[in-house]
């Protein structure tokens, strides 16, 4: 159950009280787009997309997808998750932005909301992912096996076959039939139908046809949400002109089909923040307000333990191309100071002050 903004005290001054909430999105979206960012075509375009997001949706990304998650997501439900880049050569088993966030969702649906999180991922990847949602502490079983636990994570595969993708999705959503689709970190295609990565150059390693999934599953009302930071995954159709905009090569790649970098496929709702883990992060946190549970945001030594065990399986730096404990080139300890920023926020909102003598 969501829990009530909390009322203002008969004490409290008379201007506008804000709703509990909103205050406490503002301060996790802040937090979780905060530049930090290294000189090149990453940098500077967190805070423009991100507004371009609030307006598109109305509000706070974070706190609209959370309010709609902790909606539709009921016990005993499936929510399917997507995280995961094959870049031949460079991370051909991905990389360590993705897996330790869509872990933290995974946690708070199952422990949370009594949801039974299945990562849809590629073969290559799925390594990775599974050592990082074990090293949180959830088991990794098969479908059949997970629906017999109170708590456990499915790993599957989805084709990557854009012929076969269709049918494929039918079935899948026939089989499990999800209340949910988050996405975090995974790519889409532009105008032009072909993927890029954050620097523009096209990318034509094999990957799901998460776009595909997503689209059958809006055909049937299915709630859809996806969480990036460069404007090449899969949810940024929703505010693909400000990508054009504002990101490097985002209205002209680098490659043949000159069509830009922008993704135009779209999800219900998008998070933006600077770093793909860092807006799983926030959503973690808001649900945990929401339902008043900060236990299950992650703690510096659950986000450490989940970075080191998706680097030792060959998770890579995305933006030095480096196997070492940092995440889009920011060292892992600063995404431990995060989360642990995020528990204090979160439990401070949550808790009223008492009176003052003075």
């Amino acid at each position: 159950m969501i829990q009530q903004s909390i009322e203002a005290s008969p004490n409290t001054p008379t201007f506008p009280w804000r709703d509990n909430f909103e205050i406490l999105a503002e301060s996790i979206d802040t937090l979780t787009t905060v530049e930090m960012t290294a000189i090149g075509p990453g940098r500077g375009i967190v805070r423009p997309l991100y507004d371009a997001a609030v307006e598109a949706q109305g509000g706070s990304p974070i706190l609209i997808a959370a309010r709609r998650l902790v909606e539709v997501v009921e016990p005993g439900s499936t929510v399917v998750l997507s995280t995961g880049i094959v870049i031949p050569d460079f991370m051909p088993v991905g990389e360590s932005d993705g897996p330790p966030g869509i872990a933290a969702l995974c946690s708070i649906l199952s422990h949370g909301l009594g949801a039974l999180p299945v990562i849809l991922c590629e073969r290559e990847t799925a390594g990775p992912i599974r050592d990082t949602v074990e090293a949180l502490g959830l088991p990794v079983r098969s479908y059949d096996s997970a629906q017999r636990l109170a708590t456990a994570v499915v790993i599957e595969e989805f084709t990557e076959d854009p012929a076969c993708a269709p049918e494929e999705a039918r079935q899948l959503l026939d089989r499990l039939s999800p209340s949910a689709i988050v996405t975090s970190e995974k790519l889409g295609v532009n105008q032009a139908g072909v993927t890029h990565t954050s620097t523009g150059k096209r990318l034509d390693a094999k990957r799901l046809r998460i776009e595909t999934l997503i689209e059958a599953a809006q055909a049937r009302g299915i709630y859809t949400v996806a969480i990036g930071d460069n404007g090449n995954e899969v949810g940024f159709g929703l505010i693909a002109d400000a990508v054009r905009e504002h990101k490097p090569f985002g209205r002209v790649c680098q490659c043949e089909c000159e069509r830009g970098l922008a993704c135009v496929n779209a999800t219900d709702n998008l998070i933006v923040a600077t770093v793909s883990n860092w807006g799983c992060y926030g959503l973690t946190a808001m649900i945990a307000g929401l339902i008043d549970r900060v236990d299950l945001i992650p703690c510096r030594e659950e986000v450490h333990r989940m970075i080191d065990a998706c680097v030792r399986a060959g998770g890579i730096d995305g933006a030095t191309a480096m196997q070492s404990m940092s995440v889009d080139g920011i060292p892992s300890d600063v995404e431990e100071s995060m989360v642990e920023m995020l528990r204090v926020i979160v439990s401070m909102g949550l808790r009223r002050r008492p009176a003052r003598p003075f």
